[in-house]
């Protein structure tokens, strides 16, 4: 059984197995209502993407795909008629096709299913610890010169968090619309 290694190299750049393949902070704004109430949800948080083993990365290059495995922890401020927070980590999958890492655009599509915990209490959500469930479509392009790190990531998510009936009979979950920016 080969051993991973997890060596972080600089940002952005792309190992060709298990690793580290880049890092950098993560801003967004999502956008939500709920009861008739409207909320704007700031976010900032930071992202680590792990490059697949040497076998994975091999399946998913056979179909034209590269694979990577993000991990983002990220809080945000709820504004609205109350000001909460909330904090998640939300470990992902990143599909890219291959043939195009040196294209000035790289289109990708992600998704993943995590934990948060929210200070919203009276939206009928049951319960302040929820399940994150997020999916995204964006483009990676390349940073002009002078600012650090080598692409930033521009995309499209829809987030719908809630706690599968598990901890409580209310379970009216929330739906979020997020632009993001992510820094690798």
């Amino acid at each position: 059984m080969a051993a991973v290694l997890l060596a972080a190299g600089p940002v952005g750049t792309r190992p060709a197995a298990a690793g580290v393949v880049s890092h950098g902070p993560v801003v967004a704004v999502g956008f939500a209502e709920k009861l008739g109430r409207d909320m704007v949800i700031p976010t900032f948080g930071w992202r680590v993407e792990l490059g697949a083993c040497e076998r994975v990365a091999g399946w998913m290059s056979r179909i034209g795909t590269e694979l990577t495995f993000p991990i983002e922890s990220t809080l945000g401020v709820i504004t609205g008629d109350e000001d909460e927070v909330e904090f998640q980590v939300v470990p992902m999958l990143r599909f890219e096709p291959l043939g195009l890492q040196e294209s000035p655009l790289i289109p990708f599509l992600e998704g993943g299913i995590g934990l948060m915990y929210t200070g919203l209490d009276d939206l009928r959500l049951g319960s302040n610890i929820l399940f994150s469930d997020n999916v995204a479509v964006g483009v990676s392009l390349p940073l002009p010169a002078p600012l650090p790190g080598n692409r930033v990531s521009v995309s499209y998510r829809y987030r719908h968090s809630s706690h599968a009936g598990l901890w409580a009979e209310s379970n009216s979950g929330l739906n979020t619309h997020y632009l993001v920016l992510t820094f690798e």
